[in-house]
C-alpha cells in the first residue's frame, strides 16, 4: 500500500545523526540507539525509526485513504534538506532565496 510507513520524525533529520563509520561497504548508513535504562547499543537504519502506519492518514467517510497530509509534509522536508545542508557547512542563509 503506498505511504503506509510514515514517519513522525522526518528522515532528512535523522540523516545527520547517521554514524560516519559504516559496518562494511556499501552498509546502509545507521544511528545507535541506546535503551533508556542503560545498556548495550544498537545500530537502526533511520527508516526504520520514529514511524507508524498511516500516521497522516486522513480515512474518508468511505475509508479511502487521502494522504494530502502526507504528501504536503514531504514537500516540506524536501524543501528542508537543502536548507539543512547549508547549516551543516556553515553557509550563509541568503542562499535560500535562491534555492525556490
Amino acid at each position: 500500500m503506498e505511504n503506509k510507513s510514515q514517519h513522525w520524525i522526518p528522515r532528512s533529520y535523522l540523516e545527520p545523526w547517521c554514524d560516519s563509520n559504516p559496518v562494511r561497504a556499501n552498509a546502509e548508513p545507521y544511528v545507535w540507539c541506546f535503551p533508556k535504562r542503560g545498556g548495550s547499543g544498537r545500530r537502526k537504519a533511520p527508516h526504520n525509526l520514529f514511524e507508524d502506519s498511516d500516521f497522516y492518514t486522513i480515512f474518508t467517510a468511505d475509508e479511502k485513504r487521502d494522504l494530502s497530509l502526507e504528501d504536503g509534509l514531504a514537500v516540506l522536508e524536501n524543501r528542508f534538506r537543502p536548507i539543512r545542508s547549508l547549516i551543516e557547512t556553515g553557509q550563509s542563509l541568503k542562499q535560500i532565496q535562491d534555492l525556490g
